[in-house]
């Protein structure tokens, strides 16, 4: 009985509670081995190692068999060696080695976003904080492997995701390449103020929020527009009259029906989210957090906080849903004839219109999304997916008609880039511009940014794309080298030797880096 408390305690991240019952349950019978393997597991997702050693040593000598306890004894043991950053609101801990690059990087970003996740709503700098401190600093865990980031939070080699947050401790997988990586560079940054949110959530409600709403927030909190392809995922639930009620949402998350069950509960959490925001301000969600700690359920705390029952919410959440597609340009307004409904009309078969006949449309809708977007796709897969000059004006567009969707921004940016001359680069910063805000695993849009603007002499947003370029790839020699010229060309000399001195650590064989390290020094003497 206590072991199965302990356990439900355990999966709603009652910690304290949880560990006590786990604790008895241990007492009661020594020799079985899942009590002190939960209990182990609990303690070290809860950030007290030192207290989960034993129980784990415990659970490998009742049953050595056991993978989880193995992987996370020897986990834990390891921990004690990682190296240590202690900031005012984190503790950062690394392996020795290559990591120490990101990780001595890691404290002012940390402290930036420290104060956009937790500062109040009030304060136009956090228009969605949670308004909200843990009591104890937060561990973030940056993990040399992505086995051994799976082994933090699973006890097992294998996990589907990069970072995650167990409440106290963040961990996430270091963003390199190469075999043991899953995912290579991403923007370690964006992940962690998602995973980060977690943390203040939960703190906030006692750990009692519920699961949409918790990566609602995290996504909201993330700071980046949402991309076409969830915009597609919701467009399509939409038009199959699939999104999810406020059960089911929670349930897509954990046992998901259909492959695209998960991606579509986080883009519909964080709908929901915004509406929320936009209809009640900001204050209502951490209102409804607050229920939740004292132990209500989402359904009366969201009636209780925005006045209207479950089924309210969902039928005004819908009709915000619509108008938020047809601004998007994802769905036609009401009595806009289809492109089918246009062929018919002008005596074609829509499964056989030809490009004359689209141009034809075209000119008479000019702003219709799906007529634009049908033709802009056909004349692509004419010309082997590229585009010609005498596109830009379909592009911009249907740019204008769908300004949701990346294809025209893409396609913009390669014609202005090879044209070449100064003012078709110059034209092509703000479509990188719109590829950049929503990239998360490269850092090429941000470098093509960093020479547009190093280039028309905008050495400040130079330098901010330059770091953004190492935040994505901090690993990654070439982006250092491109951050360290443009710092020295803003004079932004401590920057310039932060890059150089992660250059001495990426490729120590060079001797290069430490001549020039040497040479800022004497610039900086000057």
């Amino acid at each position: 009985g206590h072991f199965a408390v302990g356990n439900a305690l355990g999966e709603a991240r009652q910690y304290e509670a949880a560990a006590g019952h786990l604790a008895e349950a241990r007492v009661r019978e020594p020799n079985w081995a899942e009590p002190s393997l939960e209990l182990g597991l609990l303690l070290a997702q809860a950030g007290r190692d030192a207290e989960a050693e034993r129980p784990l040593a415990d659970a490998v000598r009742q049953n050595p068999f056991h993978v989880r306890a193995r992987n996370s004894l020897k986990l834990v043991r390891e921990l004690q060696t990682f190296e240590t950053i202690e900031t005012e609101h984190f503790v950062i801990r690394y392996r020795d080695g290559i990591d120490e690059v990101l990780a001595r990087e890691m404290p002012p970003l940390l402290d930036g976003m420290f104060a956009a996740v937790t500062g109040s709503p009030d304060d136009p700098g956090t228009p969605y904080g949670i308004d909200h401190v843990p009591e104890r600093k937060t561990i973030i865990e940056l993990m040399p492997s992505h086995e051994w980031f799976s082994v933090r939070i699973t006890g097992m080699p294998r996990i589907w995701t990069v970072a995650a947050a167990t409440g106290p401790i963040v961990a996430f997988e270091s963003p390199q390449e190469g075999p043991g990586f899953s995912a290579g560079p991403y923007d370690w940054l964006r992940v962690m103020r998602h995973e980060f949110t977690h943390t203040v959530t939960l703190s906030r409600s006692r750990n009692r929020i519920a699961h949409w709403m918790t990566e609602a927030a995290a996504v909201q909190l993330e700071d980046a527009p949402r991309d076409y392809q969830r915009w597609t995922l919701l467009t399509q639930a939409w038009n199959e009259g699939r999104l999810f009620d406020l059960r089911t949402i929670n349930t897509a998350f954990v046992r998901p029906e259909r492959p695209s069950d998960r991606s579509l509960a986080y883009a519909q959490g964080q709908w929901m989210y915004e509406f929320i925001l936009d209809e009640w301000g900001a204050r209502a969600p951490l209102e409804i957090m607050d229920l939740m700690a004292e132990g209500q359920p989402i359904g009366p705390a969201l009636e209780r906080v925005l006045g209207v029952t479950g089924d309210e919410f969902l039928s005004r959440f819908r009709g915000y849903a619509r108008e938020q597609l047809v601004a998007a340009g994802m769905i036609l307004p009401e009595g806009t004839p289809t492109v089918a409904d246009l062929l018919r009309a002008a005596g074609k078969e829509p499964q056989r219109a030809t490009m004359a006949d689209l141009e034809a449309l075209a000119e008479e809708h000019p702003g219709h999304p799906d007529l634009l977007d049908r033709l802009v796709r056909m004349k692509l897969a004419r010309r082997s997916g590229s585009p010609t000059e005498d596109m830009i004006p379909l592009l911009e567009a249907y740019a204008a008609a769908r300004p949701v969707d990346d294809l025209p921004h893409r396609m913009l940016a390669k014609l202005h880039l090879d044209r070449g001359d100064p003012e078709s680069l110059e034209a092509a910063i703000p479509h990188l511009e719109f590829l950049d805000v929503r990239e998360v695993h490269s850092a090429g849009y941000a470098a093509e940014l960093t020479e547009r603007y190093a280039a028309i002499g905008d050495l400040e947003n130079a330098l901010a794309k330059a770091e953004r370029t190492t935040r994505i790839a901090p690993f990654d020699a070439d982006y250092r080298e491109l951050a360290a010229r443009v710092a020295l060309q803003a004079k932004a000399y401590d920057a310039a030797e932060r890059h150089l001195r992660a250059l001495v650590d990426i490729e120590p064989d060079r001797e290069i880096h430490k001549r020039r390290l040497e040479a800022l020094e004497r610039v900086r003497n000057r």
